[in-house]
């Protein structure tokens, strides 16, 4: 299970609205539609942030990895062209 569907499950359990989420924990509605959507993971300040909101404690989530700083992409080095 990831976080966004583990986030829905318990935001069900608990009554709360994606908005009301959002208000109550100080993250966007958008950014906690984006959890759920599955396309994003939040950063683990936003665990407790959640967690607190939801009335649950943090370590709810706490089989869910936080998100990994993506590797950055390199600059491919091109080879200058033969006239």
């Amino acid at each position: 299970m990831n976080f966004g569907e583990l986030l829905k499950q318990v935001r069900a359990e608990t009554g709360v609205t994606q908005a009301e989420l959002a208000e109550r924990s100080g993250v966007s509605l958008r950014t906690i539609q984006g959890w759920e959507a599955g396309g994003r993971s939040p950063v683990s300040p936003d665990f407790f942030k959640v967690a607190g909101a939801l009335g649950v404690e943090a370590g709810r989530f706490a089989t869910v990895e936080a998100r990994q700083p993506k590797p950055r992409k390199t600059a491919s080095k091109k080879r200058p062209r033969a006239v």
